[in-house]
């Protein structure tokens, strides 16, 4: 299986502090911060191109067959949808405390991440 490494730190920070904000104002009743280190599954992929995992390390097809490779893919899997599932969580939290937001897309060059 593939290790943590100092990249993965910022990830598993944003997400403790992303989810800590979430308990913080469901608790209280509270609106959450503006600035949120969200959405989570934008930022993960942006760690590993920062880190240049997005690469093919050896052979891919190889790998994946393997039982070592069918157990990675269904790990990411599960951990890329509870991604997503805390970044609609606190889209969710956000319309319930009647935060709206405006992002130009085409300013960030098309794209949110």
């Amino acid at each position: 299986m593939r290790q943590l490494s100092a990249g993965d730190e910022n990830l598993i920070a944003d997400i403790m502090s992303t989810l800590t904000l979430a308990q913080h104002s469901l608790a209280s009743g509270d609106p959450l911060p503006a600035i949120l280190p969200t959405p989570l599954v934008g930022r993960a992929m942006q760690f590993k191109k920062l880190r240049g995992e997005l690469q093919a390390d050896g052979n891919a097809k190889d790998f994946l067959a393997g039982q070592e490779g069918r157990h990675w893919m269904a790990a990411m899997y599960a951990f890329v949808r509870f991604l997503g599932t805390v970044d609609e969580l606190i889209a969710l939290l956000k319309r319930a405390v009647g935060e709206t937001s405006y992002i130009d897309a085409e300013s960030l060059g098309g794209h949110v991440y």
